[in-house]
Formats: structure tokens, sequence, C-alpha cells
């Protein structure tokens, strides 16, 4: 099967809740966030359908290697070490 982590951009409060309206608006429950609050908070997305879904509805997608700076970035800017 195939899988993506959905993020947003925006960090705290704010993020959270960009991030939760975009996963409802594309069918996910809120429950399902996975690191709530962290620099990891994220939804996964499983399957085709679900991850077309999240790009027909304006998702950015970014390959591994840019996931993985943006994750670092988030992680210095909610004060966390290297």
């Amino acid at each position: 099967m195939v899988s993506v982590h959905l993020m947003s951009t925006l960090l705290g409060a704010a993020g959270t809740a960009e991030l939760v309206d975009f996963a409802a608006r594309i069918g996910m429950r809120p429950g399902w966030i996975q690191h709530p609050g962290t620099h990891r908070e994220h939804f996964d997305l499983m399957g085709v359908g679900r991850i077309e879904a999240a790009r027909l509805a304006g998702v950015e997608q970014v390959d591994r290697r840019e996931f993985v700076a943006r994750l670092h970035a988030r992680r210095l800017a909610m004060g966390g070490g290297r």
C-alpha cells in the first residue's frame, strides 16, 4: 500500500488547526493525527485514493529530501535541538 505524510507549513496551534481542517476536507478524522503538538505532527495518507484526494484539494507534494529538511526546520523553529 502506498502511503505519505500530510503536514502543515504553519507551526503551533495555527498549524494544527490548518492540518486538521485540511484533513477533514478529504475525509479524515481529527483523532487520526500523529504526534500532535510536536514538530512531527502529521496525518498518514494511506492508499492512492486518499493521496489523490489530497492532491485535488491543493496539497503541495515534496520529495523525501525536502520533507526531512522541513521537519528539521520545524524542530528548530519549535525550540528543538539539533
